[in-house]
């Protein structure tokens, strides 16, 4: 069974959903491989809006110690893979470091009511430095808190501060983000699509965020078809013949 699902709806919606509900959707490599595929299989796909929702009680217990890549990063929308269109975060019960992060980097929030936000980097020894965007996005001194003292936060308190759009009871996440995917791909195109982008710019980057972004660039670059045609026309010594691919 796959543990990444990926759908369509009637309308222009995709919906990723982690299914890995007996270890609460913790990422493994192969599920953030599979994550990285499917967001650009998105970013280049005519649907305008990706809902993203977890099986199970849990939205994920964050990344797989026991099997975890060196690029955990590239299942982030907007760091492993630019993504131009709304992507809105459904989230229940644990929803733990870089599960937290997955809902941090998405444009919107919908946070069940039993949600307990978590960051216990801290404790575990392991930052990456990705987390550190939550100062942007959030008052500092809660982002600084949240980040060092690793304690749990209710989906209430997220939503006072801003990590959260709406709080719902648990049963409704999915109802909710996928209405809120729906009211989304209703809209301009061109106009929503600007706003995430002018949105974004102003936000400000931690140095991990602008580093990964331009590491993903360079990453695919260098597994590129173009790359293997460019090379292989170099030593036929012949003109390249270049696909964007």
């Amino acid at each position: 069974m796959s543990e990444i699902l990926v759908r369509d709806l009637e309308i222009p919606v995709r919906v990723i959903t982690l299914n890995r509900p007996r270890f609460r959707n913790a990422l493994n490599r192969e599920m953030i491989e599979s994550l990285h595929e499917a967001l650009k299989a998105f970013e280049q796909s005519p649907q305008r809006v990706l809902a993203i929702l977890g099986n199970g009680d849990h939205f994920c217990a964050g990344g797989d110690l026991n099997d975890l890549p060196a690029r955990f990063w590239k299942c982030l929308p907007g760091m492993g893979v630019p993504v131009s269109k709304p992507v809105v975060c459904g989230v229940k019960g644990w929803t733990v470091g870089l599960g937290f992060t997955l809902s941090m980097m998405s444009d919107m929030v919908i946070a069940g009511e039993g949600t307990r936000f978590c960051f216990p980097e801290a404790k575990v020894g392991l930052f990456a430095g990705i987390g550190a965007a939550l100062a942007g996005r959030i008052p500092q001194k809660v982002a600084v808190e949240f980040l060092m003292m690793g304690n749990p936060m209710a989906a209430s308190r997220a939503y006072d501060v801003g990590m959260a759009n709406r709080v719902v009871p648990d049963s409704e996440v999915e109802d909710a983000t996928l209405e809120t995917a729906a009211h989304l791909a209703a809209l301009s195109p061109k106009v929503v699509a600007a706003v995430k982008r002018w949105t974004s710019m102003t936000t400000p980057k931690s140095p991990a965020e602008s580093f990964s972004v331009e590491s993903a660039l360079v990453a695919d670059m260098m597994a590129s078809d173009d790359l293997k045609e460019g090379l292989a026309a170099f030593n036929e010594k012949r003109t390249a013949r270049f696909t964007g691919n």
